[in-house]
Order: structure tokens, then sequence, then C-alpha cells
């Protein structure tokens, strides 16, 4: 078992590091109070060890706001400098991104204001994910663009590898300034990969100018 400089070893963050010198390989059990921000780190900064980086979701992960009203700050793991070249294996773990509603509570809580997962590479492989109630902020911060098309990507801004076995469900919640009829792309806002078996559950949550009530209506995605 090893430790890096951006991963913090077992015992101190729950991260279980080790690395396979005959297949170069670094392998990552991710435990419950592992910090995704470190491993999008060493991903991020293009370091020769995270090239075969196996991550292994070993059992739920929260990653719930540690602040009331707060969102959670989820670093993007893989840049288009740098993408994830790697593999994540879920093993049908959930990861959770946002509290559930209380009681007759209204309001939707806030979840996080980027994607898991900025830029996927050809050989990167994400796969046996549920991520739970993955509620997308729609605002013109947290938006991707790509020509006239808007996307709010919630589990990869762009995925040009593989991406199997996967389960996102939540709310989109919109800023008063977002046209809601050009908003796209909830799961993966840009895909030039494959995506087999992808399934997204949404409700959709859009203040009405004149009645001052909220819609919901059901979106559903499957690849």
């Amino acid at each position: 078992v090893i430790s890096t400089n951006t991963l913090t070893p077992e015992g101190e963050g729950g991260n279980d590091i080790a690395y396979d010198e005959a297949t170069n390989t670094l392998q990552v059990v991710v435990k419950e109070d592992t910090k995704v921000e470190e491993i999008a780190s060493l991903v991020n900064s293009g370091a020769s060890i995270a090239e075969k980086i196996i991550i292994t979701l070993e059992e739920p992960l929260d990653l719930t706001a540690s602040e009331e009203g707060s969102a959670p700050a989820i670093a993007k793991i893989g840049t288009a400098e740098h993408p994830f070249t790697g593999t994540f294996e879920g093993q049908g773990n959930v990861i959770r991104l946002a509290d559930d509603k209380a009681e007759g509570e209204t309001e939707v809580k806030a979840s996080a204001e980027t994607a898991l997962f900025g830029n996927i590479a050809e050989s990167g492989q994400v796969k046996n994910i549920v991520m739970e109630n993955a509620n997308v902020n729609a605002t013109e911060e947290s938006k991707v663009t790509l020509g006239e098309d808007v996307f709010y990507p919630i589990l990869a801004e762009e995925n040009n590898g593989t991406i199997k076995n996967c389960v996102v469900t939540g709310a989109v919640v919109y800023d008063e300034n977002v046209d809601a009829s050009k908003a796209k792309g909830f799961i993966v806002a840009v895909n030039n990969g494959t995506m087999e078996h992808v399934v997204g559950y949404f409700t959709n949550q859009k203040e009405e100018a004149v009645a001052g009530n909220k819609r919901n209506i059901v979106i559903h995605y499957s690849y």
C-alpha cells in the first residue's frame, strides 16, 4: 500500500491505495469518507501514475453538503487536457449528492453544481453507479454551452469512452433567468463514446412567472 502527495492514506481519509508495478496500475478503493477532490486532483494533474487508475467504490458514498443550504464541492474528475483514462467501478453502490426532503418540505435541496466527471477519455470506463438526489442547479454559471445548445450534466461533461449500467435520479432546479426549453443533457453533455443501460429520472421544477406555482414534470432519459 502506498500513499501519494494527493491521496490520503488509509486510516486518515478512507482511501485504500495500492500500486501494481507489473501492470503499472494504481488501484484506489473508495470508502464512505473518501474525498473525491483528492482523486480528481491526481487525475487532473496528468500524473503518469493515474493513467491506468482503477477506482472501486467499496460502499455507498455520501457527497451531500456539509453546511445547510450549500452545495457540495465536487471537483470534476478528468479535464480536456488530462481526461480520465482509467476505470471507475461503482459495484452498484449509491453516490448521494443531496439529502432527502423532510416531510412537508417543498424546496429541492441543492446538489452539485458540476458534473462528477469532466472528460472521460476513449479508454476510460465508468460503470455500475447509482447517483441519487443528483439535483441539477440550472444556472448561468453551471451551464455547458455547445453551439446553441445548453447542457447541465451531472455525471459527465464529455464522454469519449464507455459509461455502462448507471442510474441517475434527481430534480432539475431552474434559475429564473434560464430558458427551460433550451436545457438538455442532464446526464452527459457531449457523448462521443458508448453509453449502455444508462437511465436518468428527473423531476423538472420551474417557477411559473404568472401563477407562482411549480410544475413537476418527470423527465426520463435512457441510453
